[in-house]
């Protein structure tokens, strides 16, 4: 067998809610994976690690994100997670040491390089359930995230100020499955040198979920713990994005979580006040529904649909069918399918 040659080792209710007239909020620049991409194929490092230092200033995006994490997301998928052949693995693995020789004290250099046996593991582990991964797949998986564990730990003084670094090593910390302790003292430790930045807070959120092995109590502890962190303007945000990175998708498990709900509403009303996109407050409205808030559901409603371009008698009109079938019951919300 071949090795890789690594350099230095709303539920269906949402259904009642008006669909969009706008295909969306003008993208940001580094929403544009396609263009990170094509700047990876070309080989140019200079305008890579360019953006990445003007990133690291904090910018965020329309919808409040990160524009730094978004930016090494890009660069995630185009590497890709998919299996590959081995030799597509050692091209990216040259790509990135071709990388550190042009600049060996870019932080992002070597933070993709690190980045690299990262998605190679998680091509092992796939992304079907945890009981249909061979074990020799698992061994694979294991080893990949070992490797890149310790390039960060070996580079930590040329990538250390990046916050991806410290982003990384909590995605690793939760895929093996770290003691709430261990995880908890990374994030500790990162949120102390970049209290603003939010995406590993987000990720380690996942460790405290009944899916990885957690609970509703301890993801409230986690979501406290972690807001308190953030600087007090944010704390409310940083609270609603938590539970919103946890449960958007299911209804089920947004109720089953049991958040704060006033908390999480302020948040989300502060999220709806500085960053209205048109995907925030569609997210935003259906927890709302969830929550069967009424008047957070009307107030929220009625933003985005005028915000996505409808007139007052498109809003009026969903924004009743939309109440009645949020406030109704399970079995009330199911039978107005």
């Amino acid at each position: 067998m071949r090795t890789m040659l690594f350099v230095g080792t709303l539920s269906s209710v949402t259904c009642l809610f008006a669909h969009s007239a706008l295909a969306g909020d003008a993208p940001e620049s580094t929403n544009d994976c396609a263009g990170i991409a094509q700047l990876m194929a070309n080989d140019d490092f200079s305008a890579l690690d360019a953006m990445a230092s003007r990133l690291r200033t904090g910018e965020l995006d329309a919808a409040g994100e990160s524009r730094l994490g978004r930016f090494y997301i890009c660069m995630s998928r185009a590497i890709g997670t998919a299996r590959q052949e081995i030799q597509a693995w050692n091209d990216w693995s040259a790509w990135a040491a071709r990388w550190v020789q042009h600049a060996p004290a870019s932080p992002t250099a070597h933070l993709m390089t690190a980045r690299i046996p990262l998605n190679l593991a998680w091509s092992y582990r796939g992304d079907g359930y945890s009981n249909a991964v061979k074990a020799e797949d698992w061994a694979r998986f294991h080893e990949y995230n070992a490797v890149s564990q310790a390039y960060l730990q070996s580079h930590e003084g040329v990538a250390g100020g990046d916050p991806f670094w410290h982003e990384m090593s909590v995605l690793i910390a939760l895929r093996e499955n770290a003691e709430d302790d261990e995880l908890l003292a990374l994030v500790d430790r990162a949120a102390k040198a970049f209290p603003d930045y939010e995406p590993l807070h987000l990720i380690a959120m996942q460790h405290f979920t009944p899916a990885w092995g957690g609970s509703a109590q301890k993801m409230e502890a986690f979501a406290r713990h972690s807001m308190a962190s953030a600087p007090k303007k944010k704390r409310a945000m940083r609270y609603a994005r938590l539970y919103w990175s946890s449960t958007a998708y299911s209804a089920h498990d947004f109720r089953n979580a049991k958040p704060d709900w006033p908390l999480m509403r302020q948040g989300l009303d502060d999220i709806a006040q500085r960053y209205p996109t048109v995907d925030n407050l569609e997210t935003i409205t259906r927890f709302a529904c969830w929550a069967r808030d009424g008047d957070a559901l009307v107030r929220w409603n009625r933003l985005w649909l005028s915000r996505s371009g409808f007139g007052e008698a498109v809003i009026a009109d969903s924004t009743e069918q939309s109440k009645a079938a949020c406030l109704a019951s399970d079995e009330g919300q199911e039978a107005s399918l």
